[in-house]
């Protein structure tokens, strides 16, 4: 009551104050609301990068390094020393883009880490656009170094811990979640679990346009993720003023 008669005193109004209040129940549901749409380009973009790694650039996985460990392996027990560096420089290029992105993270400046992620992106795909085939194995690091990238810096979407990049996490929290949901009948849990599932259908559509992109432009098709992580980054810049943080949420 007195803190009310305070805000009275200096000339704020209980209709002002409600105006403020909801204003900022709007800000925080315009800022979920962006991390959902940002999360969905950077699944697309996740699905599209395995797809054009493995159909257009020699059968690598761009983010399924649990697979290309396999194939490494398997390599390496045939004697295809040679073979088994095409598995094996990704995976290491992987792990680097993952440091980098805790690099940008704890040298942040005046412009976010995870837009100066997006850009390193943007970079990378574009060089990736000009290697021919004879370059696949350099195409296929950097694609795995954005990947890295991409893993590290975008941890969480609408306030939920989840992955761009791979699958099997979300699959089994969604399943979790869902089951969960079922014995304790919270419908928070059940929407939680769908979104999970949402973002995992968004990356196998990604690799689903990564398909009949590579089949249409064959190399250049990676331009598609171009497109994904700008309008991501455009997304977030935009909002800047919002606070848009992917990885606090």
């Amino acid at each position: 009551m007195s803190n009310h008669v305070s805000l009275l005193h200096k000339g704020i109004s209980v209709s002002e104050q409600v105006e403020d209040i909801n204003q900022g129940k709007g800000s925080i549901t315009s800022r979920l609301s962006i991390t959902l749409v940002v999360g969905v380009l950077l699944a697309l973009s996740g699905g599209f990068m395995d797809a054009y790694s493995y159909i257009g650039r020699g059968g690598v996985f761009a983010n399924a390094q649990t697979g290309n460990m396999v194939l490494l392996g398997i390599h390496l027990s045939q004697g295809h020393f040679s073979q088994s560096l095409i598995y094996a420089v990704p995976i290491g290029m992987f792990i680097v883009g993952i440091a980098l992105a805790e690099v940008f993270r704890v040298f942040e400046r005046s412009l976010s880490w995870q837009h100066v992620s997006l850009i390193v992106e943007i970079i990378a795909f574009l060089i990736v656009s000009t290697l021919t085939a004879e370059s696949d194995l350099l195409a296929n690091v950097l694609v795995s170094f954005v990947c890295g990238i991409q893993f590290e810096s975008f941890r969480r979407i609408h306030g939920n811990a989840m992955t761009t990049t791979v699958c099997m996490g979300n699959i089994r929290t969604a399943t979790q979640l869902f089951v969960e949901a079922f014995e304790t009948k919270n419908k928070q849990k059940l929407k939680s679990s769908f979104l999970y599932l949402f973002i995992t259908c968004c990356f196998v559509l990604g690799a689903i346009i990564g398909y009949f992109s590579v089949v249409q432009w064959d190399r250049k098709a990676i331009y598609v993720c171009v497109v994904f992580v700008s309008i991501a980054l455009i997304l977030m810049i935009l909002h800047e003023k919002d606070k848009l943080n992917l990885r606090d949420f």
